[in-house]
């Protein structure tokens, strides 16, 4: 058997699954990561039937509606992330983001999708984001935000944070030399105006 490749038979329940959840009106590809998780992941007493499976892409079907409405995921958003949690799951996930730091919670939420545990990587990056964005407001308040926003998904947020805004500060000062360097000399920098004394 090919490495990677399912059993004949779990790959003909999951080719018999997608279909049947495909056929209520669900992506090719949200269908086939599903059936792909049920063909993986249980055993035969669990793989359910045609019933079962029909049910199981209605159910779906409501779900993708209404993470498109309510939510504004897009599909690769739905796609990738409806395999592994509800719509109720998601739905409270990305409250729980955005009450802690609305502007934040979408490129959390982006960068924990393809996650094998979205909820426990994107709380995992949201406590990263505010404690590296806490530590750098002290010392450089106006890029605190943009270089968490950067250093929050990184092996090591900390060490990234502190480079990025190395790097940053190098930028910013290298920027002001060239400013410097191109502003033209006034009468008042070069030259002495001296003033008669009074008499």
């Amino acid at each position: 058997m090919r490495r990677g490749a399912l059993p004949r038979l779990r790959a003909h329940v999951k080719d018999e699954i997608s279909k049947a959840i495909e056929e209520q009106g669900v992506s090719t590809k949200l269908a086939r990561r599903v059936a792909l998780q049920i063909a993986l992941k249980c055993e035969s007493d669990g793989w359910g039937d045609r019933a079962v499976w029909i049910a199981m892409g209605q159910i779906l079907g409501e779900e993708v509606t209404r993470l498109r409405h309510r939510s504004g995921l897009s599909d690769r958003q739905i796609n990738t992330v409806l395999p592994k949690l509800s719509a109720k799951q998601i739905e409270e996930f990305v409250a729980e983001l955005a009450q802690t730091d609305r502007a934040i919670a979408r490129t959390i939420f982006n960068a924990a999708l393809d996650a094998a545990d979205p909820l426990t990587a994107g709380r995992r990056f949201l406590e990263e984001y505010c404690s590296v964005a806490g530590e750098l407001r002290a010392i450089e308040p106006g890029v605190a935000r943009t270089v968490a926003n950067a250093a929050f998904s990184a092996r090591a947020p900390r060490e990234k944070a502190i480079d990025l805004s190395r790097r940053f500060a190098e930028i910013v000062e290298a920027y002001k030399d060239v400013r410097r360097a191109k502003r033209p000399a006034s009468d008042a920098d070069d030259v002495r105006v001296s003033r008669p004394r009074p008499a």
